[in-house]
């Protein structure tokens, strides 16, 4: 709602996000299991369950985290103006932030 995306739009549209594919390697038939369910909010919920007791939205969440800091740290080693990199620097920390 945060950022004008519905809430398991990705999980209701099958979409492939690295979460997904991540859940498919380590819990295949359970993945696909949840994907037949047609009860909307279910699906969700039980995705979002599968996200956590897999251990893929941890991994996501320590990848993204490993990413930003790069980001930040590249930034930061620019020979460039401060202000200049203070929008990029507030895009990386909106984006690392952002509620999902």
């Amino acid at each position: 709602a945060l950022v004008g995306k519905q809430i398991g739009g990705d999980i209701l549209a099958d979409k492939k996000t690295y979460l997904s594919l991540l859940a498919i390697e380590k819990s295949r038939e359970a993945y696909f299991k949840i994907c037949s369910i047609s009860n909307q909010e279910e699906k969700v919920n039980k995705m979002l369950e599968l996200y956590t007791e897999t251990g893929v939205k941890l991994e996501t969440e320590i990848l993204m985290k490993s990413y930003y800091e790069k980001a930040t740290q590249d930034l930061e080693d620019l020979d460039i103006p401060e202000e200049t990199k203070k929008p990029l620097s507030n895009l990386f920390g909106y984006l690392f932030e952002r509620a999902f």
